[in-house]
């Protein structure tokens, strides 16, 4: 099995380059099912997929095994996953009802649809299916990834990389001041600030000038090195209260104002990064800019 570059491997430019700018890790978060609450946590195991556990099972409905996700059902948001490092899942709703999942409870396989991409996974049984579909009131059933399962990154974006579940890549990026700076326009139109939650990233970045991270082609955090690959094509999500399900439409039609680029439908934020190598992150570590884009967004 191909396995990403040797840890912190850089190039002599790019050993050159990594004093340039320096910033930190303010907060981690993985998504144990895809769209769902994430957990924040102040360090965490990056596996060959992205952060262990992050985007392991999802959703499907249908008889292709589409998956399901907010922008569809925003009250998937509610839904609160917590996973044991021994592999249990817990979901909690909104009114305290409960399901757990045990380990090695998936026998099942079947083929499930993750928009373009076909991924094999386990079938998580019916105990949790029903509980779904009666929170969510439409047929469904909750799957995993298959352990075995190599799902490659898109490598049209320059690097080889594995991934879950989540759309495309194993890591999504994104600074605190691009945040700060989309709620002082919000706040301009008079419409209320939101939280980094509707914008679902994995490693938020603090100490950086707004939309920074549009500048930068690869970072390293503490022995991690991450290429930043492609910008984030923002749906429906951002317009997503995470904590009420309520959705308006001030994100996105302010993201249209100034953040359209060529080549992509919808307004982006934030940026999907592929690791070189596994390792560990913790939250308060160094965020290295080892080299910049030729051209900024």
């Amino acid at each position: 099995m191909e396995r990403p570059a040797r840890l912190g491997a850089l190039s002599r430019r790019e050993q050159r380059g990594a004093a340039t700018g320096s910033y930190t890790l303010s907060e981690l978060v993985y998504y144990p099912v895809k769209s769902m609450a994430g957990t924040s946590v102040p360090r965490a195991v990056l596996g060959r997929r992205g952060i262990m556990f992050d985007r392991h099972w999802m959703v499907i409905s249908g008889r292709r095994g589409q998956v399901m996700t907010q922008r569809g059902k925003p009250a998937l948001a509610l839904l609160r996953p917590k996973v044991t490092m021994e592999k249990e899942l817990t979901i909690t709703a909104p009114e305290g009802s409960q399901v757990t999942i045990g380990p090695g409870a998936a026998q099942t396989r079947r083929v499930a649809q993750v928009w373009g991409s076909s991924v094999e996974v386990c079938d998580e049984g019916d105990a949790v299916a029903t509980w779904l579909s009666e929170y969510l009131r439409k047929e469904c059933r909750l799957v995993r990834i298959a352990d075995d399962v190599v799902r490659r990154v898109d490598e049209r974006f320059g690097r080889t990389g594995e991934v879950g579940l989540a759309d495309g890549f194993p890591l999504l990026v994104m600074g605190q001041a691009s945040l700060a700076d989309l709620n002082r326009r919000l706040q301009a139109r008079q419409d209320a600030p939101v939280s980094m939650d509707r914008f679902r990233p994995n490693i938020v970045v603090d100490g950086t000038e707004a939309l920074a991270e549009d500048t930068w082609a690869t970072m390293r955090i503490g022995e991690v090195v991450c290429d930043l690959v492609k910008p984030c094509a923002r749906c429906e999500i951002p317009n997503t209260d995470q904590r009420t399900a309520q959705r308006s439409p001030a994100v996105l039609s302010l993201l249209e104002e100034y953040r359209t680029r060529p080549g992509f439908k919808t307004p982006v934020l934030g940026w999907n990064a592929i690791h070189r190598e596994v390792g560990t992150l913790a939250v308060g570590t160094a965020v290295e800019v080892v080299r910049y884009r030729d051209e900024a967004m």
